[in-house]
């Protein structure tokens, strides 16, 4: 029988394979992790990576030179809201989870797709009993996204998807497409 983990031997193995550089911690003091895990650091192993597709990791020169080549085809702009989500999870749960898939899609279709910083906030205000929920009016939101998709076309991105993660976003959205 496994003997259960504590927080603090969770993190001290955690800390034995960054150093160590692989799968289990050393035996003896720590035993090994609870899951099987590739190694976190190998000798010349980056840590950001190398497929640069949050636009915001690039340098200037970095996206004109995408951007001239042709590689650059489409843009993911991932939005989301900052509002309750119960007692478990945390209030950012929209955007981060938004975000996380928009980076997971850029990465199988690198380098033809680059994600857009996230809209930071969303249209929410039936949460707004609950602390912590952070809205925008609901044309704030619109002209938010339409700006940024107005500045992703002037760069020669003309293929935008907008992956929302947050129901109260929908009607706002749809609103904004062409009849």
């Amino acid at each position: 029988m496994r003997e259960q983990l504590s927080r603090r031997r969770f993190f001290q193995s955690m800390s034995a394979v960054a150093t160590a550089g692989t799968a289990a911690a050393p035996r003896g003091e720590l035993g090994t992790l609870p899951f099987s895990t590739p190694a976190m650091t190998r000798p010349g192993m980056p840590f950001v990576n190398p497929k640069k597709v949050l636009l915001w990791e690039n340098t200037r020169k970095e996206i004109r030179e995408s951007l001239a080549s042709g590689r650059v085809k489409a843009a993911i702009l991932p939005t989301g809201s900052v509002e309750q989500h119960n007692e478990h999870m945390a209030l950012i749960a929209d955007v981060a989870i938004s975000t996380l898939i928009s980076k997971q899609v850029a990465l199988q279709l690198y380098p033809s797709v680059l994600v857009a910083p996230p809209s930071p906030c969303g249209y929410a205000p039936y949460h707004m009993a609950r602390k912590g929920t952070i809205t925008l009016r609901k044309e704030t939101f619109q002209a938010y996204v339409l700006d940024v998709l107005d500045s992703l076309k002037a760069h020669g991105i003309r293929n935008i998807l907008v992956l929302n993660g947050h129901g109260g976003n929908h009607q706002p959205l749809l609103e904004m497409l062409p009849v």
